[in-house]
């Protein structure tokens, strides 16, 4: 090891690396962050706007990832009430939302 080192600094062969001041992050940068939690606290605040029965069908679709058929049995409803409950949420969370579509 000595010898390869001692070798090198008497040809001359060294070179100076410049390093860059930007130093690559695999986060995401605190603006970022800050709109991301941001835009939760809307998402939050618009889910809790929504009645219980319109919160539930959300979540066990969206959230659970259940089908239609699954969350009527699992809440003991018709299919269309689901259906209609669903849909009447997202009508009512795209209008609380709105405000921050705009914005992005």
């Amino acid at each position: 090891m000595n010898m390869a080192c001692f070798s090198i600094r008497r040809r001359g062969q060294r070179k100076d690396e410049v390093l860059s001041d930007a130093i690559p992050s695999s986060l995401p940068s605190p603006r970022l962050n800050y709109q991301r939690i941001e835009i939760e606290a809307c998402l939050n605040a618009a889910f809790a706007k929504l009645s219980a029965e319109h919160r539930a069908v959300v979540l066990l679709k969206e959230h659970e990832g259940m089908q239609y058929h699954e969350i009527a049995t699992f809440l003991n409803i018709s299919l269309g009430t689901v259906m209609s409950r669903l849909f009447y949420a997202k009508r009512r969370l795209r209008s609380l939302l709105r405000p921050i579509y705009e914005q992005l």
